[in-house]
């Protein structure tokens, strides 16, 4: 969306361009890890492009096991540093 001539995103376009769910943006917010920013006239976030321009960064520098629950059910791999991937069987 374009304001005055600004170019500003919505969290989902945000969390798709930094290559996470929206729900991790939002919660990375809600805990401080990231700056609350500004919300339209309807009460939904906006995003500037040099907020998102940030945000990309910062999804690039952390885990990507991040959240509580990651945390409890792979705790020697987020200590280890380890990558954990789970591939989903398909049922035959």
């Amino acid at each position: 969306m374009e304001i005055r001539g600004q170019r500003f995103y919505k969290s989902s376009e945000v969390a798709r361009l930094a290559g996470v769910h929206r729900l991790t943006l939002l919660r990375w917010i809600r805990e401080g890890r990231l700056v609350d920013v500004g919300r339209d006239r309807n009460g939904w976030r906006v995003f500037s492009e040099q907020e998102t321009a940030a945000i990309i960064d910062f999804a690039k520098s952390v885990d990507v096991r991040t959240s509580p629950n990651q945390q409890l059910l792979f705790p020697a791999e987020i200590r280890a540093g380890k990558e954990h991937s789970v591939r989903l069987k398909a049922k035959v």
